[in-house]
């Protein structure tokens, strides 16, 4: 009835699968007939600066269109995950001893490299039990909070550890002796620091700091586990700073918060796309218009 000069859809993937093509076919028959033309892209949210991989089907339609659409060309991903992460996590978002037990019996690697982060995997049908393994960008973040769509951050206890491994008088001449670095932020040389087992006592100290945190092993590093916070899921939503602080201070709660940030879009791909409407008027190269 409003007949708007623009129309932007967005839907997940499975809409342009040969369970629901047929469906999103007739929508954009019946929008052709009322004068609008459509153009449809797949546009995954790690292709345009977010490090999330969020797979999603959209479609610009245009009214009385007098020229084509070209939908933003990816870009390569220089965000991290790292980047998206809170320094001070409240405890509540920690793993417990049996739940990280119950993680670690699904987990395929013991070896993240330099990701902070476990995703998952599942079956096509989304059925059974998932595994988890290092991610580089974080899996879809979803508004159903379960098993088997959870990202984990690992965190490894790496800290300065010179009260450990200290001289006869518990410190040392030098502050950096002792310390455990690495590119990745694990610690694979730990075993044969001088000072004896200094595997089980940084376990110890960490228990000590935190007794109901439960801790893995990964490349001999002590590390805990925790989820995102709901500061975290909004990022990996490109959601600028000072609105999040808006969210968090609204009342909501924090689960309604997370279900927020899952029903949510990610703003890099609207912004592209909007950019690529109406101030980038030259289209690419070698862009298609149409897909579907």
């Amino acid at each position: 009835a409003k007949r708007p000069k623009y129309l932007l859809m967005e839907n997940v993937s499975a809409l342009v699968s040969d369970k629901f093509i047929g469906d999103f076919n007739l929508l954009q028959s019946s929008l052709q007939k009322i004068g609008y033309t459509n153009f449809t892209q797949l546009m995954n949210a790690k292709d345009y600066g977010v490090p999330q991989n969020r797979l999603r089907v959209f479609m610009v339609s245009v009214l009385d269109c007098s020229q084509a659409y070209y939908f933003p060309k990816p870009f390569p991903l220089t965000r991290r995950l790292k980047d998206v992460l809170e320094q001070n996590v409240a405890e509540r978002y920690y793993l417990k001893e049996e739940q990280v037990q119950k993680l670690m019996a699904a987990t395929q690697s013991n070896e993240p490299q330099d990701n902070v982060m476990l995703g998952w995997t599942r079956s096509n049908t989304g059925k059974g039990d998932p595994t988890y393994h290092p991610v580089s960008v974080a899996n879809c973040v979803t508004a159903a909070k379960r098993d088997n769509t959870q990202n984990y951050v690992v965190e490894p206890q790496v800290q300065q550890v010179c009260n450990l491994i200290g001289d006869r008088e518990g410190k040392f001449a030098n502050p950096q002796r002792g310390r455990i670095d690495s590119p990745a932020g694990l610690a694979p040389a730990v075993d044969t620091a001088q000072g004896g087992n200094l595997v089980a006592k940084i376990i110890e100290q960490a228990k000590t700091a935190h007794p109901s945190r439960g801790i893995i092993m990964i490349k001999n590093t002590p590390c805990w586990v925790r989820r995102l916070t709901e500061r975290e899921l909004f990022r990996l939503m490109d959601v600028d700073e000072n609105d999040i602080d808006t969210l968090l201070n609204a009342g909501i709660s924090n689960t309604q918060l997370a279900k927020l940030a899952g029903n949510s879009v990610v703003c890099a791909c609207y912004y592209h796309i909007f950019h690529a409407l109406f101030i980038e008027t030259t289209p690419p190269p070698n862009t298609q218009t149409q897909l579907f």
